[in-house]
């Protein structure tokens, strides 16, 4: 195999948040275990500024016009949020729809492997990324609704797999401590400034819960991003002491960081999606309170979505006290085989295409 055999790989690798940059690694590695003579490009990425890619890679959209195909990899970068759909669009268009285009332009094959897409409310964005999509060779979505979305344009020939982050227990372990399981719980909660009505509500009833518990867990909140729990997350610290509970702030030093707090949870509660697929893949309990809807999709996949609950719910008219009681009480999760085998096959599509673009 040639030395100067190029992948360009492309993710939302544009800050230092979790989910995005374990993805990127995942895939990296999956690549460089398969094939460790290819260079690995990151045609976008400012590696000043985000400090955890993966080493080595070069980088730079001339690199993407010298390499032998084009990997998109898991994200949702191809959906929009509820809000703010215009400037979603415009930004996603700069950060993910550009390179896509230059490949088709200089007949690079392109894959898209585990991405969400749709729905596309502003319809020049729509029309960009479906002609990415129906010049990919390989086109991978992550849930059911995708898929649907992409029927409706006439593109019929998407595969469905599971997040690649819930192969994190079977294929993704560097530098992962192996840990007892703590008796402490995660809180990951974000948003406070936008949400503190529902998550002070949440809280309040977590610690009524945990008041039935002999043996409490201790709280531990998690951040998945640089400084996230500022000094506006004060009044929510309150409540817990108020209500005669520590707690201890793990701040953001790396994904490892994330994922051996999780890995050594007894459970997890969590405004985000991959802070949850993380629990998930070490088979521990999660409660998601999401604002997006791609976060009831994943839970739905794995069977969780009772435990799923949309923050606009979270309010004095809705009494979550039951539902987090019976959480408590419930067994721990098993990661069904069904779903475990559907992530690891963006792995098994990924190596055969780049085996399929070398020269």
């Amino acid at each position: 195999m040639d030395k100067k055999n190029i992948v360009s790989l492309h993710g939302s690798y544009f800050v230092n948040n979790y989910g995005d940059i374990l993805l990127i690694n995942i895939f990296h590695d999956w690549i460089k275990e398969s094939f460790p003579t290819i260079q690995v490009n990151l045609p976008l990425v400012n590696k000043k500024k985000i400090w955890e890619m993966p080493e080595p890679t070069t980088t730079g959209l001339i690199n993407l016009l010298k390499s032998d195909c084009l990997v998109y990899c898991g994200g949702g970068y191809f959906g929009e949020q509820p809000k703010n759909k215009g400037r979603w669009s415009v930004r996603n268009f700069f950060r993910h729809a550009i390179i896509g285009l230059l490949a088709i332009i200089f007949r690079i094959p392109i894959a898209i492997i585990g991405v969400e897409v749709g729905p596309l409310s502003k319809s020049w964005f729509r029309r960009i990324v479906l002609k990415i999509v129906r010049r990919s060779k390989i086109v991978i979505v992550r849930n059911q609704e995708s898929d649907v979305f992409l029927r409706k344009y006439g593109i019929n020939n998407a595969m469905i797999t599971t997040d690649a982050v819930l192969t994190l227990n079977q294929q993704y372990t560097k530098e992962l401590i192996e840990l007892q399981t703590g008796n402490y719980i995660v809180l990951h909660l974000r948003g406070y400034k936008y949400l503190k009505e529902a998550l002070d509500y949440f809280v309040t009833s977590l610690c009524d819960v945990m008041r039935t518990i002999d043996e409490a867990p201790i709280i531990t909140f998690v951040e998945d991003a640089p400084n996230q729990y500022g000094p506006h997350y004060e009044s929510l610290f309150s409540i817990i002491e108020q209500k005669g509970f520590e707690y201890k702030v793990v701040r953001y030093s790396g994904i490892h960081e994330v994922l051996n707090t999780i890995k050594s949870a007894k459970a997890v509660f969590t405004t985000k999606l991959h802070v949850g697929i993380t629990a998930a893949a070490y088979n521990r309990k999660v409660f998601s309170i999401y604002a997006h809807p791609k976060t009831l999709r994943f839970h739905s996949q794995i069977g969780n979505q009772a435990y799923c609950i949309s923050l606009s719910q979270l309010n004095k008219n809705y009494n979550i006290t039951p539902k987090i009681k019976e959480f408590f009480e419930s067994h721990s999760p098993v990661l069904p085989e069904s779903v475990l085998s559907s992530a690891i096959r963006n792995r098994i599509v990924l190596e055969s295409f780049i085996q399929s673009c070398l020269k």
